[in-house]
């Protein structure tokens, strides 16, 4: 009987030494593989969403799950791709697709905005359907504002040299919100027709 107990115990405790509790590396590694199947659900619920087209919602769910796991390149990607959606919809311009805070900007800042998102959108790193047209976009983007002409009909097109400004929260290829601001204060009178850019060259 004694015996018996004996092994029961020693079984117990070679139970509670060996849980993934008890050891760092082993808690570790489970609270990552939890926290990539969150992630992957919440890629999941975001992808579903994108596709009825609540590109807002979808960006909300992603947001929220790369709060909790910064370093899953999924969900980076995921967001960055909704968010040319988001820009490309609301036709602000390419500028603002790319996420360029000021038009001024040189090509070399363009450019490197420009590879940043190209990565982003590796067919390895984002699975969402979104990706493709993503690409399609940004590439666009980047023909019109690398060529030198063709930047400046553009810019003239757009009323750029006088009226309105890109500006970005943020130069992460991450961004997240690109407004459009009207620089005259003259110009914020409401009842005074204002310029409505479109993603066209």
């Amino acid at each position: 009987m004694s015996s018996s107990s004996s092994s029961s115990s020693s079984s117990s405790s070679s139970s509670l030494s060996s849980s993934p509790f008890n050891n760092p590396e082993a808690r570790e590694a489970l609270f990552s593989k939890l926290a990539d199947k969150e992630a992957e659900a919440s890629k999941h619920m975001a992808e579903e969403l994108f596709k009825e087209e609540k590109i807002d919602s979808a960006l909300c769910v992603v947001d929220r799950a790369r709060m909790k796991n910064p370093n899953h390149q999924g969900l980076n990607s995921h967001f960055a791709c909704y968010v040319v959606h988001k820009l490309a919809a609301e036709k602000k311009s390419w500028y603002a697709v790319l996420g360029i805070r000021d038009h001024r900007a040189g090509v070399d800042v363009i450019k490197k905005r420009y590879e940043a998102l190209v990565q982003l959108f590796k067919p390895d790193r984002c699975s969402s359907v979104g990706a493709d047209t993503a690409n399609k976009l940004i590439n666009e983007a980047w023909e019109v504002l690398s060529d030198p002409k063709r930047r400046e009909a553009y810019d003239l097109l757009m009323c750029f040299d006088k009226t309105v400004q890109i500006q970005a929260e943020n130069q992460d290829p991450e961004m997240n919100v690109v407004k459009l601001e009207n620089q005259d204060p003259e110009d914020n009178n409401d009842d005074k027709p204002k310029p409505k850019p479109s993603l066209v060259e």
